[in-house]
């Protein structure tokens, strides 16, 4: 019988999914730790460590390793490794070893369980140091039969060896809906990537500013909206292609992305807007202006490109881009279709969001040859 114990790299510092030099961060740390110490409990000996060639992954099993466990690194295992391809390496790494412990990263971990555990799908959340534990048994048949035993996160292990369970557990885990809202509409992985970190950053600073925490706010709110600023210029560049100083020039030499004029100002500018006296300091009131304040700056970047790239290559439009559950005010501003750049939807904003709340987007377009 083969052993299966499938476990997700430790918590990470914010970062890019593709960054493979990105370590574990002090929460991954003491996740590895209850890890370590509730499979040593559970009397798990692995004969073999499996991991992706990622560093954070490197570590985590590195943190895990009992004694002179042996540890052999897969490029099948990285984020998003294809998981028939992942299996078949894993079989082969394992040699003649029983009990394996393979180490990866989501969403190919999902993948991973979802091929062999019926009734498990890969649309589960596999939390970061979590372990799933698998097994096979043989059968006559040419297929085996997997299944599904246990699965532990950090925060019951913690539990169940006598540690603090808030030690270890996720702080971006809070800010997760509000995350996936703004994956949602921002469809294009590059978006999503820089976008769903920056809610997350945000979000914490905003708790922490309920608390009255308030110098550590201006500086945050800074960085991020600066941020998200020049993410949504890229965004608009991707959109419009490069600015050219003139389209009559033999050679085109782009401008350079347009960033908040005073980020500062803009910070103490919030601090005014938002009351910080109301009693209803609950984290999803903090995620709300958190992804309203990201998709302003957002937003802010992709108009400001806009306007630098009509300057030099001529007429831009724009169209909303809404959810199917969308609310009265976006519909009617994307029944608008295409229109100026410079000028307002329906609703007489310019850009989202037109509320909180608002999970809309926009999308640039050169006004057709002709129109």
């Amino acid at each position: 019988m083969a052993k299966w114990y499938i476990q997700r790299h430790a918590l990470t510092d914010e970062g890019p999914r593709d960054d493979s030099e990105r370590p574990i961060n002090k929460i991954g740390k003491k996740q590895t730790k209850v890890m370590r110490k509730f499979l040593k409990r559970a009397n798990v000996k692995a004969d073999i460590i499996i991991t992706s060639t990622f560093k954070r992954a490197i570590e985590t099993a590195e943190r895990m390793q009992r004694k002179d466990t042996p540890i052999v690194h897969l490029a099948e295992l990285d984020p998003d490794g294809d998981p028939s391809a992942a299996w078949a390496a894993i079989n082969k790494a394992r040699g003649e070893f029983d009990t394996v412990h393979i180490v990866t990263h989501g969403p190919l971990i999902e993948k991973l369980v979802a091929a062999v555990a019926f009734g498990i799908t890969d649309r589960i959340d596999f939390e970061h140091s979590a372990v799933m534990y698998i097994n096979t048994n043989p059968t006559k048949t040419e297929e085996p039969r997997h299944r599904f035993r246990w699965y532990v996160t950090p925060k019951l292990a913690a539990h169940l060896v006598g540690k603090d369970p808030k030690s270890v557990e996720n702080p971006l885990q809070e800010a997760a809906d509000i995350a996936i809202a703004m994956l949602e509409h921002l469809g294009i992985p590059s978006k999503a990537r820089v976008i769903d970190p920056l809610v997350a950053t945000m979000a914490r600073a905003v708790r922490r500013r309920f608390k009255r925490a308030t110098s550590p706010f201006d500086a945050v709110y800074a960085k991020v909206t600066a941020k998200a600023f020049t993410a949504g210029a890229r965004q608009a560049m991707k959109e419009l292609g490069p600015v050219s100083v003139s389209v009559t020039e033999a050679k085109r030499k782009a401008y350079p992305l347009p960033r908040l004029p005073d980020p500062i100002r803009t910070a103490a500018l919030a601090n005014q807007e938002i009351d910080w006296t109301d009693a209803d300091h609950s984290s999803e009131r903090a995620s709300m202006i958190a992804e309203y304040e990201v998709s302003r700056a957002y937003h802010d970047g992709m108009s400001a490109f806009a306007g630098i790239w009509r300057g030099g290559n001529g007429p831009v439009e724009k169209s909303w881009q809404v959810q199917p559950d969308a609310c009265e005010i976006c519909d009617g501003n994307a029944a608008d279709g295409f229109i100026d750049e410079e000028s307002p939807f329906d609703s007489g904003d310019m850009e989202p969001p037109a509320h909180p709340n608002c999970r809309c987007s926009l999308e640039y377009r050169q006004v057709p040859e002709g129109v």
